[in-house]
Formats: C-alpha cells, structure tokens, sequence
C-alpha cells in the first residue's frame, strides 16, 4: 500500500495530497508516502519503502544516543543504548519491513531530547523544538494525532515541573505544535468528507 501510493505520488499524477486513500475507509498519512516517493526518484522503487525505512532507523539510532549523551555522563552508555535499540526485535523488524510503523519514532525521540533539555534548564526554544517535531510526527502514522497530542501535555507538564510559570513557557510550545497541525485544519477545511476515515478514525471522532 505504501509503495503504491508513493509510485503515484512519484509520477505526479496523484497531484498534491496531505492523506492518501488506500479504499473507501483506509487512508495513508503523508511522511512515510512523501518519503518513500523522494527516496523512489533516486532508488529502485521497488526498493524505496525499505530503504526509507531503514534509513529511519538509522536516524533513530543517532538520536538515541544523543538522548543517552544527555542522560548520563559516560560516552560508553550511549553507545551501549544505541546498540540496544539496533537488537531491539522490534525495531530491526519495522526498519526493514517497508511500513510506515517506525515513523514515529524519530518524532518521540526529538522531542525527549527536547523536553530532557528543558528539564535542565534549557531555553525555551528547545521546549518549542520539541513540540514542533510532536507537530510534524502527527503525520508520520495513524496514532500520530492521540500519541502527540498525549505527550504535548506531558511537554506542558515538564515546563511546569521546571519551574517555569510565566504564560509564554506554556504558550510557544502550543504554537510549535499548532503550526504544523494547521496543516490538516486547512486541508480537511478544503476536503471534508476525508476527516472522518483519517483524524475521525484515528484521534477525535465527530
């Protein structure tokens, strides 16, 4: 389903979509289509979807190791939880299986590195960083929008824990956030009837 849909989106006849409709009730959301179309105009398409998948695995990988950096002091440990993610069943089956399930991953890493810096003191553009790349992960798979809704209020919650009290400590996260989800406002504004089978299904039903 990915492949195909990203062999239409590489050819342009499929024109410029934010979700992509598989059948009658089953939509794709864009990241993992869009990435497996770029990587296809440059790979074998037959082969995109793996490797799209596998290079966000890679990805996942360097972040987990610049999280475990600014979790513990030690070079060594970070190596060590890296490694770990690569044997980690789960994540060597979906970085080699061509489905979007891992790409959401790399979202929820970012933004862990955002909120362990804010937690430390950091300024608020990390916390901002941090939300937007919950913003953008809200595309990357169906529970995109209840996963990164769920930890923009754990995001809130570590500004507040943080000591940080003031409305724009609350506010420009929220903003970072909304940027990106104001994408499928506008886009569901212009395609009704595709809510219900995308975010309806997915996140909040009306």
């Amino acid at each position: 389903m990915l492949l195909g849909q990203a062999k239409v989106v590489a050819s342009g006849d499929g024109g410029l979509q934010l979700f992509f409709r598989v059948n009658d009730e089953h939509w794709l959301p864009p990241l993992a289509v869009y990435a497996t179309a770029l990587i296809s105009s440059v790979a074998p398409a037959d082969h995109a979807a793996r490797i799209g998948t596998a290079a966000v695995g890679a990805i996942n990988v360097f972040l987990m190791f610049v999280l475990s950096r600014r979790l513990f002091p030690k070079p060594r440990v970070a190596v060590g939880a890296a490694l770990l993610l690569i044997a980690t069943p789960a994540h060597f089956v979906y970085a080699r299986a061509g489905v979007d399930a891992i790409y959401t991953l790399p979202f929820v890493l970012a933004w862990l590195i955002g909120v362990t810096d804010v937690l430390n003191g950091g300024p608020r553009w990390r916390a901002a960083a941090a939300s937007c790349a919950l913003g953008v992960g809200v595309y990357a798979q169906p529970a995109g929008p209840l996963t990164m809704g769920f930890l923009l209020v754990i995001t809130l919650a570590a500004i507040w824990r943080s000591g940080s009290r003031d409305a724009g400590s609350f506010a420009v996260p929220v903003v970072a956030f909304s940027g990106p989800v104001a994408v499928a406002v506008v886009w569901f504004a212009a395609n009704p009837s595709a809510y219900p089978d995308t975010f309806g299904r997915w996140a909040i039903h009306a």
